[in-house]
């Protein structure tokens, strides 16, 4: 159970934000606790343009369902931001 430990530690260290941070650095972690189930996806409001990436479910060992989103940042092409930032010529 040496994982399970290692998790725990992890929500040790961690404060808790109801509102997650805009725009965080690259590798910064915290955890984002909705207070009301209608804020339950607002950590998705930081700036950055999410992706979903597919869903999973899972069965645990006491037969309680988890279901797992993936997600990934939305990278703005190279083409679309020189598109944006070119002046147009008359």
């Amino acid at each position: 159970m040496a994982g399970n430990d290692t998790l725990r530690d992890l929500f040790d260290t961690l404060t808790s934000q109801s509102t997650p941070p805009f725009r965080p650095s690259a590798g910064t972690q915290y955890l984002y606790v909705a207070d009301e189930p209608t804020r339950k996806s607002d950590w998705r409001t930081d700036g950055f343009r999410w992706r979903q990436n597919g869903t999973i479910k899972l069965t645990c060992s006491d037969g309680g369902q988890l279901t797992k989103t993936y997600f990934r940042v939305r990278r703005i092409s190279l083409i679309y931001f020189l598109a944006l930032s070119r002046p147009t010529l008359l």
